[in-house]
């Protein structure tokens, strides 16, 4: 999935649940294939529209060293508790929705 449909579903998925939730969108490399840094951000951003939810740089690879995420597939997504404890981990187009699964499921909502 593109990041700039993210916003809508993260509000379909609001509305949906009545759960508090954001993506929290990890940027790995900038448009020029080097590592994501602020500007590339900031960049990144506007392109898909200024969403509510954080896009952090994370070229230095501190998101692969502090999570299963290894940060050369594309997409991965990975689904937090309130505490940040992970509970699962995707990776590969449909990862959203699989993500969702496991959020309901771990909210109690089937």
């Amino acid at each position: 999935m593109e990041a700039g449909g993210l916003q809508e579903r993260q509000e379909e998925f609001i509305a949906e649940t009545g759960l508090d939730f954001s993506f929290i969108f990890v940027l790995s490399e900038g448009a020029s294939g080097n590592p994501a840094v602020v500007e590339d951000v900031v960049a990144y951003a506007d392109r898909i529209g200024s969403p509510d939810f954080p896009i952090l740089a994370g070229g230095d690879g501190t998101v692969a060293d502090a999570t299963p995420l290894s940060q050369i597939a594309h997409p991965e997504i990975c689904v937090f508790t309130p505490e940040f404890e992970i509970v699962e981990c995707f990776e590969g187009h449909g990862g959203t929705d699989e993500a969702f699964d496991v959020i309901r499921s771990h909210a109690g909502i089937e």
